[in-house]
């Protein structure tokens, strides 16, 4: 994950697979794709950060909305599943 940014600042966060390219496939992300938000929290609002993660400390799922191919698409994750 690296962060992308415009002249204001991180506007979302590029995905690559990784080590775990397997597990990412599954997710359903595809490389290249920018995360914007995830469960409704947008990633370019910094004030977001201590929200996402008490969010997702606990959670079984969570939708993640990706810019791809210059249109959006919601990806949603089963965390609950190994």
């Amino acid at each position: 994950v690296s962060a992308v940014r415009d002249g204001e600042g991180v506007v979302g966060y590029r995905m690559a697979p990784g080590a775990e390219r397997v597990a990412f496939d599954a997710c359903g992300f595809q490389t290249g794709d920018m995360g914007t938000a995830v469960k409704g929290l947008a990633l370019s609002d910094a004030s977001n950060t201590v929200k996402l993660y008490q969010t997702m400390k606990d959670a079984t799922q969570a939708s993640f909305d990706i810019e791809r191919d210059g249109g959006n698409v919601t990806v949603n994750v089963d965390l609950a599943s190994p």
